[in-house]
């Protein structure tokens, strides 16, 4: 399992108050062949703040898992929780995903700073990779002030 950052999470660009109403962060990544993930691979797409409610996470792109490992997913969660947003959504090779609000993690307020992540599994080959490009987007508001 290896763990990489997106360009937000590189730059420590976390969402600090004071905010009012609802904000949005979006993320377009692309892993090649040559930058592929792996089985269990961890990526930090999104800083989130102590005080932050997240509102949904959506996201649309594709994924090509290589080998014989069509039946690959993807997790999304944070370091609470691998699963808050999004538990094991299938994947399998040249298929779009796309997917709104989800109501099992929607709604949840950071006690401390933290990332939203994303896991890539069920690649069972000991060859299979996934790559491809993805699109995220963020709903939040803020709890509070400036820190």
């Amino acid at each position: 399992m290896a763990t990489s950052n997106s360009p937000l999470i590189a730059k420590k660009q976390y969402p600090r108050g004071p905010h009012t109403g609802v904000q949005v962060m979006t993320l377009a990544m692309t892993f090649s062949s040559s930058a592929s993930l792996s089985d269990t691979d961890v990526v930090a797409i999104f800083p989130v703040s102590r005080g932050m409610t997240v509102h949904s996470i959506r996201w649309a792109g594709s994924w090509a898992a290589t080998a014989a490992s069509a039946g690959h997913t993807i997790t999304i969660g944070d370091g609470g929780s691998a699963a808050r947003y999004v538990a094991a959504a299938s994947a399998s090779a040249s298929v779009v995903l796309t997917q709104s609000t989800v109501a099992a993690g929607c709604g949840y307020t950071y006690t401390a700073d933290d990332t939203v992540d994303v896991t890539i599994g069920g690649l069972t080959a000991s060859s299979a990779t996934a790559a491809g490009t993805m699109t995220f987007e963020l709903t939040y508001s803020s709890g509070g002030g400036d820190r």
